[in-house]
């Protein structure tokens, strides 16, 4: 009673489809949601110019949020939601790479970093260093762990071939080795490789490849082929790209910055279905260099030169690209569309926790000379750029899904002794498969509930090529449960090669994966990679991006309020943190036993729910 008058209050609105929503006041609740939600989450066009374009989003091509850096800094810090992964960020950043970095620069000032053991006590410090926050949940990473990790970086077994090769099937970018076959969809074409391939320089390559695969017979390249033991590294996205003036010149003494390069690296599986180096060309033009294996520092150092490309293509294509600007499309976009009491605005929500907010505050700083970019990679800011717009160029929907990025390999399960990727990265897809499955069917009863679902489809055109974003492969029209399910999926996927990029890279250690080399000629005994300053800097910066977890896969369920999608959400919990977490521990621990790189990033006591770092 208020006085002599009774105070109605009315019912609260359900998590429903539109269509189903048959309250006026929920519906009416509905539009005026959609219209708070669009007038902040604003989309550029490449139309958009002057005061019209308030963002400062470098890559003008691409459809982003169009809000300045100074409006989205304060409304990410008064959301409620996406205010604590904010504070996290901005709290790490403070002590790690503010005062932790500090120390450390100037406790290693005077070191020279010519020599393993100096890098040995670098890591050393910077993995001490993350450990000392005693934040496990928020702050770890699964190299501090070395009863269950195994490590390749101590006791120098990262200098090994054998550890050079599985490590390509294991680590970051894990899908970089490609069969080399006689199709131009799977694999590697062998006709393209030949017209790379330096054949007049003095190295026999039928030679190198039948002492490589061991078989007892001399076999010729093409031959290889055919028997399906030819594989290859390499990542046209290098090719031609020059470097930036480098940010350290005049501080590394007698060393000059290396050329970036398109290096290929030729590899064969040997009898036993091991994965082995034969050779290494250090560019894409048939003029360059071709070394062979030996003990010699340029064999080291072109090792190297194949994971710097690979640390090139891995952060700008990948990680800055595919994940941080393709991924977060989906997730600026989703607001736009779906009421807050839409099924899916609940599961997206988490699941996009941090990823508009991350990239947007960071992508002008990230892309800007005298930062981090700069400083830390050869190529710079410019190169880093021109791949990261590849990646957008080349967009296509559903092209990362673990059967489509396996089938472009051309590697098969069980074709080597060990593929962490693609054996637990097969399991993940099977429960994301099956969450998605689930979820639509507890909302979506009939296909015709897919197709009348105006928010859902609203959000698809907007997506497809007929919308603003122009996604390629995107459907302008989801027409059932099945389709909606796959759709889910892959969107939610994005999320599984975040975690490849960027929580698969192995410990900050620059001998084994350099971000930018010099050469020498007063040190001829080990790699050049800088001055101490650049290696801590480069080392503290890389340890928080792979130690940085400010969510847990399908963690939320208990903040969910509608009890179906809370049962959904937490059956998908108990499977991934309970069987497949269990399975996927002992893979790793008979994979340590055999000293063989693991994949404890995809464990999902590892993974994280959104990709926010």
């Amino acid at each position: 009673m208020f006085g002599k008058k009774k105070c109605r209050i009315d019912e609260e609105c359900e998590i429903s489809l539109p269509q189903d929503d048959y309250s006026d006041k929920c519906k009416a609740e509905r539009a005026r949601d959609m219209l708070i939600a669009r007038a902040w989450y604003q989309i550029t066009t490449p139309e958009l110019t002057g005061s019209e374009r308030r963002t400062e989003f470098p890559l003008t091509t691409v459809p982003w949020l169009n809000q300045a850096e100074t409006s989205a800094k304060f409304y990410y810090a008064v959301e409620p939601f996406l205010s604590r992964h904010i504070t996290l960020l901005q709290a790490i950043n403070a002590v790690f790479r503010g005062q932790v970095k500090s120390q450390l620069i100037q406790a290693f000032a005077d070191f020279k970093v010519d020599n393993v053991n100096d890098f040995k006590a670098i890591m050393k410090a910077v993995n001490e260093a993350v450990l000392t926050l005693k934040i496990p949940h928020f702050f770890d990473n699964p190299s501090l762990h070395p009863d269950t990790f195994t490590d390749l970086f101590y006791n120098d077994a990262w200098m090994q071939d054998k550890v050079f090769s599985q490590s390509l099937l294991a680590n970051d970018l894990p899908w970089s080795v490609k069969k080399v076959t006689f199709s131009d969809t799977v694999g590697i074409n062998f006709n393209d490789l030949l017209s790379m391939l330096n054949m007049e320089g003095g190295v026999d390559f039928d030679e190198e490849i039948s002492s490589c695969y061991g078989g007892g017979e001399d076999i010729t390249l093409e031959q290889a082929v055919e028997k399906g033991v030819l594989f290859a590294v390499y990542f046209s996205q290098l090719n031609d790209l020059k470097n930036d003036p480098d940010y350290h010149a005049g501080q590394t003494g007698t060393a000059t910055l290396d050329e970036n390069t398109s290096p290929i690296a030729l590899l064969c599986k040997t009898e036993d279905k091991e994965l082995k180096i034969a050779a290494i060309q250090l560019d894409y033009l048939p003029t360059s260099i071709v070394l062979t294996p030996d003990t010699s520092l340029e064999w080291m150092k072109a090792k190297a030169t194949i994971n710097m490309a690979k640390t090139h293509v891995q952060t700008g294509y990948y990680h800055l690209g595919n994940c941080h600007i393709l991924a977060t499309i989906f997730c600026t976009t989703f607001r736009r569309h779906f009421g807050t009491k839409h099924p899916l605005y609940e599961v997206l929500k988490h699941h996009c926790e941090g990823s508009t907010s991350m990239i947007t505050l960071s992508i002008k700083n990230l892309l800007s000379e005298g930062n981090f970019i700069h400083a830390g990679f050869g190529i710079g800011v410019n190169g880093l750029r021109d791949i990261t717009q590849q990646s957008w160029d080349d967009r296509y929907f559903g092209q990362l899904d673990h059967p489509k990025l396996m089938e472009q390999t051309g590697i098969k399960k069980g074709e080597f002794e060990s593929y962490p990727y693609l054996e637990d990265g097969e399991l993940l897809w099977e429960e994301y498969s099956k969450f998605t499955t689930e979820l639509v069917d507890t909302f979506y009863y009939w296909d015709n509930d897919v197709k009348n679902d105006e928010e859902l489809q609203s959000y698809a055109k907007e997506l497809s090529p007929e919308g603003i974003i122009n996604f390629t492969g995107f459907p302008s029209k989801i027409e059932d449960k099945k389709q909606l399910a796959e759709v889910l999926r892959s969107i939610l996927w994005y999320n599984i090669i975040h975690s490849a990029v960027n929580y698969g890279t192995p410990p900050p250690f620059l001998p084994n994966t350099p971000p930018k080399l010099y050469t020498d000629e007063e040190n001829t005994s080990f790699l050049s990679l800088g001055n101490s300053h650049h290696v801590v800097s480069v080392s503290v910066i890389a340890n928080q991006l792979a130690s940085v977890r400010a969510n847990r896969l399908m963690a939320y369920y208990d903040k969910v309020q509608d009890k179906k999608l809370r049962k959904v959400v937490r059956k998908s919990y108990t499977r991934l943190h309970g069987c497949i977490q269990k399975t996927l521990e002992e893979r790793n621990a008979e994979r340590k036993k055999k000293q063989k790189s693991g994949a404890q990033y995809l464990e999902p006591k590892w993974l994280t729910n959104s990709i926010h770092v």
